[in-house]
């Protein structure tokens, strides 16, 4: 006889020895009804089996058809959306790689061009000669000024007036003009030179050329409004000369001609990339970059300095001196 062991979920083995009979018999009722129990369980596990099987093939079966087929159609379309978004990008595609070839072209045309105006430009012999001659001219200018205001001339200077007159106004043609990004009036200095300063930081060469490209552009399309600075830079010189000098017309003439001079070499230090460099005063006579304009001294001590040294660093570079008085 078998035993159901429930603690241990297994069968074994009864031993009814020893049982009575009734007792027996309502062990045997017992077991009789478990199995009767299981056997229900058993048959309803399989009749819901069977239940699903049939729903899925006479019922469920049709419905996921349906849904095979939606979900067949739902990726074709997905699919065709996706050639025809394929076709746009190619075909967008094809038009920038179309204006890039354009853009390429126009480039290349512009470096020639560049080029070949950097040809028609004085050679790097003859910028140096055109910085030489316009110092030259400011020299002259002043040893022809003639003086309306000692006193106040004196007071201002208190000595060597002509040469601390012509480092005036080489100074200022230095700040106004040499110095400025592009060139004086021009709308695009200020944004030139942060973004020139920026790759200028990074690439010194790249910094250079967009310079040297970008200046006699901007500068040929821009010839009013540099010519009204010009003039503006001219008056201020001339205003500032009127305190001490006689300012004719004649030194009008001389003095608008110097200043438009300048404005041309400012294009050519911009594109052949010159330097111009700074010399503090108090620092000791360097004959190699300095001129000494006081003869009657041997002092190697800079007292100031009348014009800056002009340097082109390139192979066929040159170096114009500064002139400094010493004392």
């Amino acid at each position: 006889m078998l035993k159901i062991d429930s603690s241990e979920d297994k069968y074994k083995q009864m031993d009814l020895k020893g049982e009575s009979e009734s007792d027996k018999d309502l062990i045997i009722d017992s077991l009789s009804e478990s199995l009767a129990i299981h056997k229900d369980i058993v048959e309803r596990i399989q009749a819901e089996s069977d239940e699903l099987q049939y729903r899925y093939e006479t019922l469920d079966r049709p419905q996921h058809q349906y849904y095979i087929e939606q979900e067949k159609q739902r990726i074709l379309i997905e699919q065709h959306q996706s050639a025809d978004r394929l076709d746009r990008l190619e075909t967008t595609h094809q038009s920038l790689i179309s204006q890039l070839n354009a853009k390429s072209v126009d480039y290349d045309h512009m470096q020639r061009r560049f080029e070949s105006h950097l040809k028609r430009q004085p050679s790097f012999d003859n910028v140096a000669a055109i910085v030489q001659e316009l110092l030259d001219d400011v020299h002259h200018f002043c040893r022809a000024l003639h003086v309306h205001d000692r006193d106040a001339l004196d007071l201002q200077f208190v000595d060597n007036v002509e040469w601390r007159t012509e480092k005036r106004l080489i100074d200022g043609l230095l700040v106004n003009v040499w110095r400025s990004p592009i060139q004086p009036g021009v709308s695009l200095n200020g944004a030139f030179e942060k973004v020139y300063r920026w790759i200028e930081k990074r690439n010194v060469a790249w910094a250079t050329r967009i310079k040297q490209h970008l200046v006699a552009f901007v500068v040929k399309e821009s010839r009013h409004e540099t010519l009204r600075a010009q003039q503006d830079i001219a008056e201020h010189a001339l205003q500032d000369l009127a305190r001490f000098y006689m300012v004719t017309e004649e030194v009008r003439e001389r003095w608008g001609s110097i200043v438009e001079k300048a404005f041309e070499l400012n294009v050519l230090i911009k594109c052949q990339d010159v330097s111009i460099l700074s010399i503090e005063e108090g620092s000791m006579m360097n004959e190699h970059i300095m001129v000494n304009v006081n003869k009657q001294s041997d002092a190697k001590v800079v007292g100031f300095v009348i014009s800056p040294p002009f340097v082109a660093s390139s192979e066929e570079g040159f170096l114009v001196q500064a002139q400094v008085f010493c004392v």
